[in-house]
């Protein structure tokens, strides 16, 4: 092949299944990666820990869905170590969220850890609920690599778990 298996690791970050995939994955990187890059402070750091991350979903998920035929595309371990490292830093920040039941709408501030569980919690179902097409290991290793390696990226000054609301830009 013209390129190399490790070269493949990081082409694989930029190819996705369709239109609905990119626009997920890049809606995520927008609602949390500048405050994790801020939380960094550096851009060229901020890229190696988004590398990084991204390397340990393609990698997690290749070691333990060695069965699978579908290949591995899209950025989705970046995602999650992104998700991963905001939960560290600003677990009490508010989404501003449209909450539907039957046919009443809300708008709802919702903190940043319960969203979380939530995906959480649709990860590690997915993954034992069969096969979908949906890289959760990719997803798992991601989210832990973003929690590990957060304390050994973001600036001395910042702390993880900050007892104080994190300002989220959105009107209660």
């Amino acid at each position: 092949t013209p390129f190399s298996p490790v070269l493949s690791i990081f082409t694989s970050m930029i190819s996705h299944a369709d239109f609905t995939h990119l626009f997920s994955n890049c809606f995520v990187l927008y609602l949390l990666a500048d405050n994790v890059e801020d939380a960094i402070g550096n851009k060229f750091k901020f890229l190696i820990f988004a590398a990084l991350t991204g390397v340990a979903g393609t990698l997690g998920h290749a070691m333990l869905d060695t069965s699978s035929t579908i290949p591995l595309v899209g950025i989705s371990g970046v995602c999650s170590g992104m998700i991963g490292a905001y939960i560290l830093l600003h677990p009490k920040a508010q989404f501003r969220c449209l909450m539907v039941v039957i046919v009443f709408f809300r708008m709802m501030n919702i903190p940043a850890y319960v969203i979380f569980i939530f995906w959480l919690i649709g990860q590690v179902t997915g993954l034992f609920s069969g096969a979908d097409n949906v890289a959760y290991w990719a997803h798992l290793f991601g989210l832990g690599a973003g929690m590990a390696l957060i304390p050994l990226f973001k600036r001395r000054d910042v702390p993880l778990m900050p007892k104080e609301d994190f300002p989220s830009g959105v009107e209660t």
